[in-house]
């Protein structure tokens, strides 16, 4: 079995000194091919793989590098490796994310380094919805100032306005993401019925995309039109 793991150990290493010297292109696939063999196999691939990535300086060669460190249980060469990453391709932050979702410190990382990009502000703001409203808040309003027209966005910054803003600026959150056609038309008409504005609400019910609550403001409109017979 050693002599084993030695022999498929040294043919790797082979391998990757025949890697690099090939032309980029064709290398950046091989080593990628290497990376996620090394990931689904033994340490000793793997440990192989991020030698050959050493060599490179790519973007993906540093994320690459990143999810290999990340597998070996090597936090802290993962990280350099991934705000290498980052700092040459500014979109990667959802692929950071997926694998450190509940990362704070990293999400507030993001953030200072691309202060200019939406989705390190709403990483932030996610994980701060749970014990920070108002910085959930804060980062909500930042993301959507560069990603306005996106109506879930601005239906968790209404949920999050419910807490530290009051329930009006809230609506106007919801009212926005009812424009963009999303779910804050349930939102705006929930709001506008506890008010006992039905006639809003089952405006608001009726741009809702899920038939559901069109069904519901036909329901309203009965109640309605009978409290209208009484007077």
């Amino acid at each position: 079995m050693h002599r084993m793991r030695f022999c498929l150990g040294s043919v790797l290493l082979l391998c990757i000194l025949v890697v690099t010297i090939l032309p980029p292109a064709i290398r950046h696939n091989v080593i990628t091919t290497l990376t996620l063999r090394g990931l689904t196999g033994d340490g000793i691939s793997l440990a192989r793989a991020v030698g050959a990535l050493a060599e490179e300086e790519s973007c993906r060669a540093r994320w690459l590098a990143g999810l290999a460190y990340h597998a070996l249980g090597d936090a802290e060469r993962r990280d350099i490796s991934w705000q290498q990453f980052l700092a040459c391709e500014p979109s990667g932050t959802p692929f950071v994310e997926k694998y450190l979702p509940e990362d704070r410190a990293w999400a507030q990382w993001a953030v200072n380094l691309l202060p200019d990009r939406a989705e390190p502000w709403l990483w932030l703001a996610r994980l701060a919805e749970r014990d920070d409203p108002a910085l959930a808040a804060e980062a909500y309003r930042r993301g959507l100032e560069i990603r306005p027209y996106d109506g879930m966005l601005w239906q968790s910054y209404g949920f999050v306005l419910l807490e530290t803003a009051g329930e009006e600026a809230a609506l106007q959150a919801f009212i926005r993401s009812c424009e963009l056609g999303s779910n804050g038309c349930r939102r705006v008409g929930a709001i506008m019925e506890r008010r006992s504005d039905l006639r809003t609400a089952i405006k608001y019910y009726r741009a809702d995309p899920n038939p559901m609550f069109h069904r519901y403001a036909d329901e309203l409109e009965r109640r309605l039109q009978v409290q209208e017979s009484l007077r």
